[in-house]
């Protein structure tokens, strides 16, 4: 049903096609369409057992799902055999040992069943190679499984390619297969069940028989070169008509030779070749032949570069073919790239020189070019129509192929490239040219230079080029009639063409040719210049005009911009009166050793001091009468002796320094290299004076009278003096008078003076001889200048000063009021030099100005080498001109600084500044350039490179005279070197000029040459085609190569050169070269009026032939890589290399170096760019570069370069790019079909190959680097089955080198991780498996340490099966499996430790499988581990340790005395201790010791190995110590305690029946009879002794019944006598008579002293054994009553006074057993006490026991009394937990804390302590009975420490002051009971009297609540007992 979302879910049953049907009205369905369902699926589908095999998920299974392999084809999570991982681009990796069902979880806990998984071991097979079309038998091993063999190119085995096949051959091994396929790379995959199939380890590599070309030209003799799998260079060839090798040969058999083979067939047709294959000598078919008639092509004329034309092939030429143009006959020298053919018709636009070229067509197959035919191509032909000249319009005749509907095409300006249109993308405006010329055809240039006539992009054709001349320029020139002028054009104006000066008022321009000044005068001479003499120009401006020399039918004036000036130079006429002196004003032109052309403007008046010469008569030729100057006024001051005389006033005007010789001569130039012409300034008459008389004198007028002075002075004032004379009385003011001052004019109220220059200050007015004058630096006259210290007036009114420093100063003078008075202000100026670098040595002055100098009067320089003036001289004597110029030269000798010093007549030498003297450069090693050749320039010399500015090549000169030529700069200056490329003709001669920083223009002439040739390059490469490059030539000019220097001979040529073209030659090198001769119009001879050498050959150099130039380098790099180029010495190149984006080498250098000389290696780092460049290498002569190698540079570099074939996907980091498609290509720059993509992200990829070879890596499709894919190593085990500890031998083969070191390594689990064992492949590696397990084997290469690749693994089995627990002294077996070459030393060593410091049990012995051993019982351990080490590794191996084993030991160890009787003393005796002093304990029943409750023992020392225990009823086990001080006990026995009891015989004496009353207290016993034997209490004589009296009749003993026993003895009994209780399984001592039967003579008898508590258990004997008389008896009554009394007596001195120990023998107590009394009862002990008794000595104190209780008590305490009694009470309170009190442990048995002493007998306060049976303030208040009546002060005992820190305290918790109680003297044991609280010492004092009100408190470290609370309270007093009859002591007391 379709859901809201127009949405329907089906779950379609399996895969293919379906139809969509949809429910229309009606119930109809119709189809809406078909859905594919694919079917999840995955390859491979068998993989190798235990190998981690990649497996890939088709297109229908989704990304990134969880995939998991289950034994259930339901797909049940619950029969997993892998946990469930996720897909990476559809790929898992599985690592199986059993096959199961592959299962894709499509959604959430949903999986789906793509297929089952087969799991197979590894096949192997043979042959690995195999030839095309021949049959291969394959002999397979491995797995006896295989079904089916195939061959893919898959590793998943899909896609067969040949196959499948049944195995088959004798043992069912072998197939065959007939390899008709494509050559290759094969997978052998194999069948290992239906339908799954596994490859095989390694590939299967097809090669071919097979040879070039394949195609071939029938009646044409060709050879074959046979290849590919071909190994015998002589085998042999048959060609046949059908694809069959048996079929009769329509040639041959034909041997070959050198693997070549010689075949002339002469019919066309397709033939197929069969070549022997020599180990059979079966032909095999190799490949088909194809025999075609004569390729040709149809005539079709002369193609023209640019135009489109169309080729058509002919003959057996094929369709739709490939064509070329080569400039060979082999066709491999391709010149165009490759065209395809539409049928037989081919278009080109032959971009290529003009010549002849080969047209060669591609074989249908590919497999050769064939030559079909010539073709001649021109290049286009474009001609200008006048000249080309920036800016004028120009007709262009284009050429004649032009297409009828013409051509869309623009002119494009070259600007820095050598062909426009290669770097046009859009053309910003087009013309359709035709051809005839048309108005359309009328074209304007923008700038001059090179124009490209390039067709429409894209792309764009350049079908010529044209240059377009600059305009006609000019130095604008001023000049004056009838002189001499040489006029400087620009660049770019023709030389050797006429030129006129025409007036610009004449129309038309210099089109119109009229009048007499427009008749062409003047020659462009070769340095650009043009001489005129100016006789019979008018005054005015002129136009230049130039002829173009373009057109033949005449010439073609064109008008330079720029005018010429011409002046009339002004001529004063004037006369002079003979002897008299009169200043003549003079005008004219004022520069003076200049060139004219610098200035423009009219005469003006001249400078003064400017020389003037006085000639006889009206010429400046005329004989020389005076000479002189002009003066300060620009005046000349004349004064002429004779009169009636013409003289004339000449001056200087400066002319061309390029005037020859000749022209100097004709036109009186003086002067070297500042050449001037002396021109007219003045005609002056000079005449007779004339004779006045003077009028007579006039008489004097009287003075008038004098004035009064008035009261104040007047101050001096600046008041014009008009005739210095001194003023009258009645002239009161100071006049200051001014003076000629240098330098400009200054403004009113101011003057200038010069530093060191004295001048003097006159003044006017009122002022007086005396009156004091000074220079002040304060216009208010404050203050002296040192140089102006006070000074008085002369009587001319003048006082002279002479400043020496530069600045402000103020004249001041001294009024009649006493006051200074400012006249006026002073500039002092100095004298410098503005410019100071001059070179050592320099043949050729600097000019230099002084400023100031002719101000100041200078008439010289000198530079001296000192800080001082006429010191050590470094120049001669420079004259000062008028103009302060000097011509500034320092000797060679100097030092770098000078100090220049102006000399002034009046005053001497003055320092002006100094000189920065620099060493002269000089041009080393430097051959003459060549045109257009590349010429590089070394300087020597220079001080300091940092201050060169530049470089330049000029002509003329290196200073203003001169000017750079084509080419030639300025350039910088690089570590001395600097480049041209000059365009200059041959034989012209060139400076080279170096210019410095301060130098503003100055240049020094470093060296001088003359241009060489007239062509580049020099050096062309053998057999290369190539291009020769002329200048521009002006006409048609042929050239040919000569084998002599007389150009008689031809090798080359000739051709013609055209007028207008680029100037290349197209130039293939032969073998040798030879001199280059040229022939035509364009060429000239030295000098500026040579011959045209239009007929003549002309030599203009010598063409060289180099050897191939070889280089080596890296064919690939990466960016930023640094890589080497290595080249080899050849004599015929040069010391430099470049990089270029192009294989001609013409494109600007990516990088370029010097080739260093002593190791030819160059280092290159190239910048980011990408694609191919070209290594190129320069000749010897520095003209050419030619190509040597070709570098691909990358875009990336790849993070990896090597990797593994046929392995799971390795995750890269690293990649240059953070996101990208990563592939992979056969070529480097990635332009093959690319393979194995995948996602670069985050910078990280996962790559896989499944073949080996070299690829090279594509990031985005870009060129990143090459991988080597290795084949997959093979791993090698030395057995099939490993065991833990058991050498193996791994080894891991590889069949190709890696790049760098590979190793293995091994390690635990089934992945690869960073730790294992390494080693190097190709050796065997001893590895030892430390533990059973998995273990992987992988492979790291040293260069890539994270990418480990796991090869297989294997199992460590269990080495050793050990047996879980070994039993001393009996044997026990480690079993070892059988291993080959395997033995070992074995030892069993205590604990789990192998080192030396274990205990050794057992070996060492040699063993190569299992072995039995026994360990003994000396030595105790817990453990035992067996230690191997192999023997064949050595003893450097660490020793293999099995799992602990549990050691038994069988000690042998018994006990006598299972049974006995329940609370009384009996005896056990261990049998077979190991010695005399070991240890025993008694504890609740269990089978291992220490883990019951312990029962203490008393050791009985009497007899060896004897104890005395006193066990209630139950069962017990008694540990043994198994050797003295071991602390290890050993279970040797249980004890069973039986429930008897026995009552106590009051009275027994001999001849007397006694009865007692035997109770079975709690064990049932049948059949038994009680006897008295002799003994001892707690031995074994019960057992042994033979019976005295037996208890007639058989008793059984139920629990809790009694039985009466009656006995007699009929005569007394010293020894000891046993009651005894005897059944069938039992002999139990159950009383004692300790001292016999008393001798009574059958009489009474007395009482005894032993009595026993037969209900408590316990026995007391205090008393002697010995009789007592009867008279004695009343006496015991007696004193029995009397030591009751002093018992009192004695518990109230005890009790209530503090009483010294007495000496003696003392009573211990001894509390043993556990007090549980059920009421509070006191329970009386009777003890007589009739003497002291000495503390036994022996284990057991059958005299010391406390009367115990046990649970099941249910009769209260009773009295027993006899003669006197000392009750001693215990009272506990009865709601009392069950406690134990007394001294629990033996280290606390023997600590008294308390003495109470009552008669002889002194009785210990025991230790008490204290458990209980829970933790925490709800447990019950408890009282404990303290030792002795007395008080105890609670402030001084706190009595109780918890173990978790609690303390006891008294019940209000705290002192009066709130702290807590803590006594030092509380003490805390924690013998680890978590029940323990503590123990508790109660010390008694005298003075306590009551038990407590109040209990004590133990509190924890944190709670508020108590933990436990205790009462303590008094014990009743001890009741004395009476004093027994003095006894004689027995040695058994």
């Amino acid at each position: 049903v379709v859901d809201s979302m127009g949405e329907v879910t089906f779950t379609a049953p399996r895969g293919g096609n379906f139809t969509v049907c949809v429910e229309k009205d009606g119930g109809a369905y119709v189809s809406a369409g078909e859905v594919v369902v694919d079917v999840m699926s995955f390859a491979p589908t068998a993989i190798l057992r235990t190998t981690q095999t990649i497996i890939q998920f088709n297109s229908a299974t989704p990304d990134n799902l969880r995939v998991m392999v289950s034994t259930a084809t339901s797909c049940d999570i619950s029969s997993k055999l892998t946990d469930p991982i996720s897909m990476f681009n559809r790929t898992v990796a599985l690592l199986l040992s059993t096959p199961g069902y592959v299962c894709v979880e499509y959604s959430p806990n949903t999986w789906i069943n793509a297929g089952r998984v087969t799991v197979s071991d590894p096949y192997d097979f043979s042959p690995r190679t195999a030839i095309k079309n021949d049959a291969v038998t394959l002999e397979v091993t491995g797995p006896d499984v295989r079904l089916n063999v195939a061959l893919s190119k898959s590793v998943f085995c899909q896609d067969f390619i040949l196959g499948p096949s049944p195995m088959g051959g004798q043992w069912g091994v072998t197939v065959t297969f007939t390899m008709n396929i494509p050559v290759g790379v094969y997978h052998v995959c194999l069948e290992v069940v239906t339908g799954s199939y596994i490859a095989a380890s390694g590939s299967l590599v097809l090669n071919a028989y097979t040879f070039t070309p394949t195609t071939v030209i029938a009646t044409v003799p060709d050879t074959l070169t046979l290849g590919g799998a071909v190994d015998d260079p002589s085998t042999s060839i048959t060609i046949h008509s059908s694809a069959s090798c048996t079929s009769t040969p329509v040639s041959g058999p034909i041997a070959a030779s050198q693997f070549k083979v010689n075949i002339d067939l002469q019919t066309s047709g397709e033939y197929w070749v069969c070549i022997m294959k020599p180990s059979t000598h079966v032909y095999i078919l190799s490949d088909m032949l194809t025999v075609s008639t004569q390729f040709g092509i149809a005539d079709t004329g002369v193609a023209v570069r640019g135009i489109p034309s169309e080729i058509i092939t002919t003959g057996g030429a094929p369709p739709d073919a490939l064509v070329k143009l080569t400039s060979d006959a082999e066709c491999q020298k391709q010149v165009v790239v490759p065209q395809q053919s539409e049928g037989h018709t081919v278009t080109f636009d032959f971009l290529v020189g003009q010549g002849q070229y080969r047209v060669c067509i591609e074989a249908a197959d590919g497999s050769r070019w064939v030559l079909a035919g010539v073709v001649e191509v021109r290049s286009y032909e474009i001609t200008p129509v006048g000249a080309l000249i920036d800016g004028r319009q120009s007709l262009m005749e284009y050429d004649p192929s032009t297409p009828e509907e013409g051509l869309n095409v623009t002119f494009v300006h070259r600007f820095l490239v050598s062909d426009a249109c290669a770097v046009l993308t859009q053309a910003e405006s087009l013309t359709v040219v035709s051809y005839p010329p048309t108005e359309e055809n009328i074209v304007t240039f923008a700038s001059a230079g090179t124009w490209d006539l390039c067709t429409e992009p894209p792309p764009s054709v350049r079908l010529g080029s044209v240059v377009v001349g600059v305009k006609y320029t000019f130095v604008p020139y001023s000049g004056i009639i009838d002189t001499p002028i040489v006029i400087l054009v620009g660049q770019g104006v023709p030389v050797g063409v006429t030129a006129f000066l025409q007036s610009i008022l004449e129309p038309g321009g210099c089109t119109s040719v009229d009048g007499n000044t427009t008749v062409p005068n003047a020659t462009i001479q070769a340095d650009r210049t043009a001489f005129f003499y100016l006789g019979g120009y008018s005054e005015g401006a002129y136009r230049l005009c130039i002829d173009s020399g373009m057109l033949d039918s005449g010439p073609e004036y064109i008008e330079a911009e720029g005018e010429v000036k011409l002046y009339k130079m002004t001529v004063i006429q004037d006369e002079v009166v003979a002897n008299v002196t009169k200043s003549i004003q003079l005008v004219g032109w004022p520069l003076l050793y200049e060139p004219q052309y610098t200035s423009e403007g009219p005469p003006k008046s001249l400078l003064k001091n400017f020389p003037v010469k006085v000639t006889n008569g009206t010429t400046c030729g005329a004989e020389i009468i005076q000479t002189t100057s002009t003066d300060l006024q620009r005046s000349v001051a004349l004064k002429m002796d004779t009169a009636d005389i013409v003289v004339t006033l000449c001056i200087p005007v400066a002319v061309s320094p390029y005037l020859t010789t000749q022209e100097r001569t004709q036109y009186s130039v003086e002067g070297g290299s500042s050449p001037f012409l002396w021109l007219q300034a003045a005609t002056i008459s000079v005449t007779e004076p004339i004779i006045i008389v003077p009028p007579p004198t006039p008489l004097p007028t009287p003075l008038p009278t004098p004035q009064p002075t008035p009261a104040s002075t007047p101050v001096p004032t600046l008041t014009a003096s008009p005739n210095g004379e001194t003023p009258g009385p009645t002239q009161v003011p100071v006049t200051y008078v001014p003076t000629e001052a240098p330098g400009p004019a200054p403004p009113s109220g101011e003057s200038t003076v010069i530093k060191y220059i004295p001048f003097t200050i006159k003044l006017g007015g009122s002022a007086s001889e005396g009156m004091s004058v000074k220079l002040s630096p304060s216009d208010t006259c404050n203050g002296t200048s040192p140089d102006g210290l006070e000074r008085e007036l002369n009587g001319s009114q003048q006082a002279t000063f002479t400043v020496r420093s530069e600045g402000t100063l103020y004249l001041c003078a001294l009024a009649v009021t006493s006051q200074w008075v400012m006249l006026i202000k002073y500039t002092v100026i100095a004298m410098r030099l503005p410019v100071n670098e001059l070179f050592l040595g320099n043949p050729e002055p600097r000019y230099l100005t002084v400023e100031n100098g002719v101000e100041a009067g200078a008439t010289q320089v000198m530079v001296y080498d000192s800080e001082v003036c006429l010191g050590k001289a470094a120049s001669s004597v420079m004259p000062l001109g008028m103009d302060g110029v000097f011509a500034a030269m320092v000797f060679a000798s100097a030092s770098s600084k000078g100090l220049a010093c102006g000399y002034v007549p009046s005053v001497g030498y003055v320092p002006i500044g100094y000189t920065n003297n620099i060493p002269l450069p000089t041009v080393i090693g430097t051959d003459a350039p060549s045109r257009l050749v590349p010429w590089e320039v070394t300087l020597a010399g220079l001080a300091d490179i940092d201050q060169t500015i530049g470089i330049a090549v000029k002509r003329g000169g290196c200073n203003a005279s001169g000017y750079a030529v084509p080419g030639g700069g300025p350039k910088d200056i690089v570590h001395n070197k600097a480049t041209f490329t000059l365009n200059v003709e041959a034989d012209t001669r060139i400076e080279v000029c170096v210019s410095y920083r301060n130098g503003s223009g100055y240049m020094v002439r470093a060296a001088a040459f003359f241009m060489r040739s007239f062509f580049t390059p020099l050096t062309f490469l053998v057999g290369v085609n190539d291009t020769m490059m002329l200048g521009p030539l002006g006409a048609d000019t042929e050239l040919k190569i000569s084998d002599d220097n007389q150009c008689v001979g031809t090798v080359y040529g000739p051709v013609t050169v055209e007028a207008g073209s680029d100037g290349s030659v197209a130039y293939i090198a032969p073998t040798a070269g030879g001199w280059v001769c040229l022939k035509g119009a364009a060429l000239t001879g030295r000098g500026r009026n040579g011959a045209v050498l239009a007929d003549t050959w002309y030599e203009v150099g010598v063409v060289k032939v180099a050897q191939q130039f070889i280089v080596q380098s890296k064919s690939i790099v990466y960016p930023d890589e640094v890589f080497v180029v290595d080249v080899p010495p050849n004599p015929d190149r040069g010391g430099s290399i470049k990089i270029t984006a192009d294989a001609a080498c013409s494109t600007t250098a990516i990088a370029s170096k010097a080739i260093p000389a002593d190791t030819n290696e160059v280092q290159f780092q190239l910048p980011s760019t990408t694609g191919t460049v070209y290594i190129c290498v320069v000749t010897s002569d520095g003209t050419n570069w030619f190509e040597t190698a070709s570098v691909l540079l990358l875009t990336y570099k790849l993070p990896f370069d090597e990797s593994l074939c046929c392995v799971e996907p390795r995750e890269i980091n690293g990649f240059p790019v953070d996101s990208g498609t990563l592939s992979f290509s056969t070529a480097p720059q990635c332009t093959a079909p690319l393979f194995y993509p995948t996602n670069i992200s985050n910078a990280t990829a996962a790559v896989a190959f499944p073949v080996q070879g070299r690829l090279w890596g594509c990031i985005d499709g870009a060129p990143s680097g090459e991988v080597t894919v290795l084949s997959k190593p093979v791993l090698k085990m030395e057995y099939t089955t490993v065991y833990e500890a058991n050498p193996v031998g791994v080894e891991v083969t590889h069949e190709t080198e890696p790049v760098s070191a590979m190793n293995m390594y091994i390690g635990m689990g089934s992945n690869c991780s960073a730790s294992g064992l390494e080693g190097p492949l190709g050796t065997t590696i001893e590895y030892t498996p430390p533990t059973p397990g998995t273990y992987v084997v992988c492979v790291v290469m040293d260069r890539w340490p994270d990418y480990m690749v796991r090869l297989g693994g294997f199992d460590a089995n269990l080495f050793i099966t050990t047996v879980p627990r070994i039993v001393a002294t009996e044997p026990a077996i480690l079993t070892i499996p059988s291993i080959p070459s395997s033995s070992w030393s074995a030892e069993i060593r205590g604990g789990t430790s192998c080192t030396t410091n274990a205990p050794l049990l057992y070996g060492p012995v040699t063993v190569s499988t299992s072995f039995e051993f026994v360990i003994g019982n000396t030595t105790i351990v817990d453990a035992a581990v067996g230690c191997l080490r192999s023997l064949r590794a050595g003893n450097g191996a660490e020793p293999y340790k099995t799992p602990p084993m549990t050691v038994e030991y069988n000690w042998n160890i018994s006990i006598r005395g299972k049974d006995v009787a329940a609370n009384y003393p009996s005896p056990i005796d261990i049998v077979g201790a190991q010695g005399e002093d070991v240890g025993y304990f008694v504890q609740a029943y269990g089978a291992v010791c220490d883990e019951g409750q312990k029962v203490d023992v008393v050791k009985d020392n009497s007899t060896v190995n004897r104890v005395v225990v006193v066990l209630p009823t139950g069962h017990w086990s008694v540990c043994v110590e198994v050797a003295a001080g071991s602390g290890v006990y050993y279970m040797a026995g249980e004890v069973t305690s039986h429930g008897i009891s026995l009552d106590p015989v009051v009275s027994v004496s001999a001849c007397r029946n006694f009865s007692t009353i035997v109770t079975g207290a709690g064990t049932n016993i049948t059949s038994t009879y009680v006897d008295i034997r002799p003994g001892l209490p707690a031995t074994f004589a019960c057992c042994t002794a033979n019976p005295i009296v037996t208890y007639p009749g058989i008793m059984s003993l139920p629990i809790g019944t009694a039985i009466q026993a009656m006995f007699s003895f009929s005569s007394p009994i010293s020894s000891g006598l046993l009651f005894c209780l005897h059944s069938p399984s039992l002999c139990l001592e159950i009383g004692s008579l300790p001292h016999g039967i008393p001798d009574t003579s059958c009489y009474t008898p007395e009482p005894t002293v032993a009595v026993t508590d037969h209900r408590i258990g316990g026995a007391v004997d205090l008393t002697s054994s010995e009789k007592v008389s009867r008279v004695g008896l009343i006496l015991l009554i007696v004193g029995a009553i009397v030591l009751v009394l002093l018992c009192v007596f004695c518990v109230w001195r005890c009790f209530w006074q503090p009483q010294p120990k007495k000496k003696g023998q003392r009573l211990v107590q001894q509390n043993t057993n556990i007090i549980q009394p059920d009421t509070s009862e006191s329970v009386l002990y009777n003890i007589n006490a009739t003497r002291s008794i000495s503390r036994p000595t022996s284990a057991f104190n059958p005299q010391s026991y406390l009367a115990t209780n046990s649970p099941s008590l249910s009769t209260p305490s009773k009295f027993i009394n006899f003669g006197g009694t000392i009750s001693t009470h215990r009272t506990f309170d009865s709601t009392m937990t069950p406690r134990r009190l007394g001294a629990a442990r033996p280290d606390l048995v023997d600590t008294p804390v308390n003495e109470a002493t009552l008669g002889n007998v002194t009785l210990d306060v025991p230790q008490v302590s204290i458990y209980s049976s829970a933790e925490g303030p709800d447990v019950a208040l408890e009282r404990l009975v303290s030792g002795t009546p007395g008080s105890i002060d609670m402030g001084t005992y706190p009595l109780l420490q918890h173990p978790n820190s609690a303390v006891m305290m008294p019940d209000n918790g705290h002192h009066n002051d709130g702290s807590f109680y803590k006594s030092s003297a509380a003490s805390v044991y924690n013998p680890g009971s978590p029940r323990h609280l503590g123990q508790v010492y109660i010390p008694m004092s005298p003075s306590y009297t009551a038990p407590m009100t109040s209990p004590l408190h133990a509190y924890g470290a944190s709670t508020p609540n108590p933990l436990h609370s205790l009462y303590v309270v008094p014990p009743p007093p001890l009741q004395p007992a009476t004093t027994p009859r003095p006894q004689t002591a027995r040695p058994s007391d």
